[in-house]
């Protein structure tokens, strides 16, 4: 038996993912306003050589709202390092998650749809790559409870390392 409990937990999705995409998002189209108006504000002085016609930066309300959106995505993003860690950590999904708890190098369920979490419970035929390198098949029973019984071929529990 293999105990999926705590990794289960780990990986449930919901919001963080989303609130992390938004903050990023909105941060970044922020930032990017702000360099563009910056740059375009340093071209048109250069170009014109006088600066009476421009109005003041920090009295245009769409400037001062993008320039508050860039500071806040860069306080985020040093307050709370792991605010991003959705999109630079790879999420281990299911299968290789019990091929390491199980000491395999590779497992394989064509019926079942490989994400980062529990499956439902049900029986999944499988194939898998023993640690000396032979490939068998198998079947998995996942139960309820983040809890994975491996059985071979012969229908024997299959020996997990711990």
């Amino acid at each position: 038996m293999i105990d999926l409990t705590n990794w289960a937990a780990g990986h449930r999705g919901g919001i963080d993912g989303i609130l992390a995409f938004l903050v990023l998002a909105m941060g970044s189209m922020c930032t990017v306003a702000v360099v563009v108006r910056l740059c375009s504000r340093l071209w048109r002085l250069m170009r014109h050589r006088s600066g009476e016609a421009l109005k003041p930066l920090l009295e245009d309300e769409s400037f001062v709202f993008e320039l508050w959106g860039a500071i806040f995505l860069c306080m985020v993003a040093t307050l709370t390092p792991n605010v991003f860690a959705p999109f630079t950590t790879p999420q281990t999904t299911f299968t290789g998650q019990v091929a390491k708890q199980a000491g395999l190098r590779a497992l394989s369920c064509p019926t079942l749809n490989d994400f980062d979490r529990m499956p439902r419970q049900d029986r999944y035929e499988c194939e898998y790559v023993d640690d000396k390198g032979r490939a068998h098949d198998m079947s998995l029973l996942v139960a309820s409870g983040g809890k994975v019984w491996l059985y071979d071929h012969q229908g024997k529990p299959l020996k997990v390392e711990k």
